[in-house]
């Protein structure tokens, strides 16, 4: 496991590491006590794609972290991030047998505008909701803003 630090880049010419991200923790009813001895890949893999609908916010962040599911990160003070939700999917075999219970999340993928979390793993594609993006929008939309200017630019 390495650390995520958090990088304050308001003076783009001196970008300074001002604090790390939480290490995950698992879940009281987790047979280990840490998820290096889950067995298995622990480590941040990806943030949220750039190309998203909607406008992404600055206090917030997410990332995939293998074994130790999806991770999001209220990031408002950058000095003191915090965690404020987690999912990790449902496992199954057995501890014991190398791989068996191996359940990993790969990517993560946040749509603003809708304040919907969708998470690929092993096990299947997930969208989930976090309080701290508010009440997700289920209803059909189209896009209005893209988190990248001129995305789709002369798309239909």
């Amino acid at each position: 496991y390495l650390p995520n630090w958090v990088i304050d880049v308001r003076d783009e010419e001196h970008p300074m590491a001002v604090a790390q991200l939480p290490r995950p923790v698992p879940p009281p009813e987790a047979p280990y006590r840490d998820f290096c001895f889950k067995r298995g890949r622990f480590g941040a893999h990806n943030p949220p794609h750039l190309k998203a609908p909607g406008k992404p916010r600055q206090e917030f962040i997410a990332y995939s972290y293998f074994i130790a599911g999806l991770r999001c990160y209220d990031i408002g003070d950058l000095y003191k991030p915090e965690e404020v939700a987690y999912f990790i999917p449902p496992q199954g075999g057995d501890l014991k047998k190398f791989g068996s219970y191996d359940r990993t999340v790969d990517n993560v993928f946040i749509e603003w505008d809708r304040n919907v979390i969708w998470t690929a793993t092993d096990t299947g594609l997930y969208a989930l909701s976090c309080p701290n993006l508010g009440k997700p929008i289920l209803d059909p939309m189209p896009v209005a803003e893209w988190s990248l200017e001129k995305l789709n630019e002369g798309a239909p």
